[in-house]
């Protein structure tokens, strides 16, 4: 029965909190804010061309395998991810 009229009085005191501002007061997020996903992907993108670039050259010659080619598509894939969320969050 106590925790019933603590529950109560925690949500009351938390209400306006958690309320905020009204959507129309609210400063607009920021295009870094709405971006950073994209830009996560961008970076862990650029980590994975240098995955490829040090497998490709591990011998001293430009002789990719297998996994550095895995390396390049994976990357890719990203770069394009998140180009394609950036502009996404540019245009809101």
């Amino acid at each position: 029965m106590g925790h019933a009229g603590t529950t109560n009085a925690c949500a009351s005191m938390l209400a306006p909190a958690l309320a905020g501002a009204p959507m129309s007061d609210r400063e607009p997020e920021s295009l870094l804010r709405r971006a950073a996903l994209g830009l996560w992907f961008c970076a862990i993108a650029a980590l994975g061309l240098l995955q490829f670039y040090g497998r490709a050259f591990q011998d001293g010659a430009f002789s990719p395998g297998t996994t550095a080619w895995l390396w390049l598509a994976g990357s890719l894939v990203l770069v394009i991810l998140g180009i394609v969320l950036i502009v996404r969050a540019a245009r809101r």
